[in-house]
């Protein structure tokens, strides 16, 4: 059950890689035309074939408590 979850989590999650750019002098980064921003690490792989690319890009979560001054008159 716990593989099966997985493989639906990762189906769910894959886009398709169009195109990426990387020119470390120019300072460029662009994965299908767009920055990539946030990112921390990068695998790219070619296997029979077929070009992959893993992208792991760090999140920000922030929890803000509500303000309890708001709707006292």
């Amino acid at each position: 059950m716990a593989n099966e979850n997985m493989d639906r989590k990762e189906e769910r999650d894959m886009k398709t890689m169009e195109s990426i750019h990387i020119d470390l002098s120019k300072k460029i980064f662009l994965l299908n035309g767009r920055p990539m921003e946030d990112v921390s690490e990068l695998h790219l792989d070619f296997e029979k074939g077929e070009w992959s690319l893993q992208v792991t890009e760090t999140a920000t979560y922030i929890h803000q408590e509500p303000d309890r001054n708001r709707g006292i008159t």
